[in-house]
């Protein structure tokens, strides 16, 4: 079982925790973590965590970039890079310590090119066949977007699934691909529905509105309030234990990495909810995106509850 990750938009993920961070001040971190980002390389290192294989493709530039595939090594993940000209973005993430807050700044990404995508299709092609196939994140500048849209539509043809965790018009355009199966959370399926559900209850009303978009299983995560799967004949809900939280930044992809184990597993659709919904909450207890420990993930897949709504 191998997971391969794109992430058109890598980063490094500098993660400062501070106490009482506002703005206009000047602060000491008390501690920190600097890791390989973009949420595709989160979902790897997420699956990682959970003892299976992860492969990573994506745009990297510059020393920056360099620096991406070494922290991406140190963490033990397989890179097919696309490399282009300029320098690979940085994110910076504050963790208030004393408020429990979180603050992240993102820069934008090197401009691409269509060359640029027409490589990195290529290198991506090179790795799908037979694996589940994410396609996570934001997209750097100037990229065209029936070139991604093709990619993805590609990869469908050999990988044994493609899943979609983005929003905006880049979801818009993802779920339009037949057999593409889409990862979100509330915020950016209600923009594509135009509703609001703010939580599990508001479901039920939205629910025809969702499944007009054809989707053979859509996943909404709400947060500590849990995560859904929707498909076109049930909906399954689960609800992670309250916990004390370090830092939710990077929980949903590690949801997304559990998701796509289950599947690849071939387990039941409310398992893979369960194990989803456990590598998502467990993220919570440490500092870093998309790493856990096993003891937290297990301690907290017994307590999850599933139910059929």
């Amino acid at each position: 079982m191998t997971i391969l990750t794109v992430t058109p938009n890598a980063a490094i993920d500098r993660t400062l925790v501070v106490a009482n961070f506002q703005p206009n001040g000047v602060f000491r971190e008390t501690q920190r973590d600097i890791r390989a980002g973009g949420k595709g390389i989160n979902v790897a290192r997420a699956t990682m965590s959970l003892g299976k294989q992860a492969e990573c493709c994506g745009f990297l530039a510059g020393w920056t970039g360099k620096y991406i595939a070494e922290l991406a090594q140190r963490d033990h993940l397989s890179g097919h890079w696309t490399w282009i000209e300029g320098e690979s973005r940085s994110c910076t993430i504050i963790i208030d310590s004393a408020n429990r807050d979180n603050t992240v700044i993102n820069e934008r990404g090197t401009p691409v090119t269509s060359q640029d995508w027409e490589r990195l299709s290529e290198e991506v092609l090179q790795h799908v066949n037979g694996k589940t196939v994410c396609f996570s994140g934001s997209l750097p500048p100037g990229t065209p977007m029936e070139t991604y849209k093709a990619l993805v539509r590609k990869s469908t043809e050999y990988a044994d699934n493609v899943w979609v965790d983005a929003s905006g018009e880049v979801l818009a355009a993802a779920i339009t691909v037949k057999n593409v199966k889409a990862k979100v959370n509330h915020h950016e399926i209600g923009a594509i529905i135009g509703r609001t559900i703010p939580g599990p209850s508001y479901l039920s009303t939205a629910i025809s509105s969702l499944r007009e978009l054809g989707l053979q299983e859509l996943v909404i995560t709400f947060g500590s309030r849990g995560a859904a799967i929707v498909t076109q004949d049930e909906v399954w809900y689960a609800a992670p234990p309250k916990l004390e939280a370090i830092s939710a930044v990077g929980s949903g992809d590690s949801f997304f990495a559990g998701l796509v184990v289950g599947e690849a597993a071939a387990i039941p659709l409310p398992d893979q909810l369960r194990i989803a919904t456990a590598a998502g909450a467990a993220n919570t207890l440490t500092l870093g995106a998309g790493f856990f420990t096993m003891a937290d993930y297990e301690n907290i897949l017994a307590q999850v509850q599933v139910e059929l709504l």
